[in-house]
């Protein structure tokens, strides 16, 4: 599999992760229930912050896929 194959795939699995991260918080949101709202907008928060922020980041990975190893 190409490098940019794998990176258009890694992407699409990415946004399907975080479109179910999100049906999950919607989910929790229609118990009309504020306390299970809040535990379910911090869950949402917390992935979010090791995707984009984590040792092994969605950017990292990324940059990962598209080294060459040219330096």
């Amino acid at each position: 599999m190409t490098r940019s194959s794998l990176l258009k795939k890694f992407n699409i699995k990415v946004q399907a992760l975080y479109d179910c991260l999100y049906d999950v918080k919607e989910l929790l949101d229609c118990a009309e229930d504020y306390e299970l709202e809040s535990v379910g907008d911090k869950f949402v928060e917390d992935i979010e912050e090791v995707l984009s922020d984590g040792e092994a980041s969605v950017e990292v990975i990324k940059e990962a896929i598209t080294d060459t190893g040219e330096e």
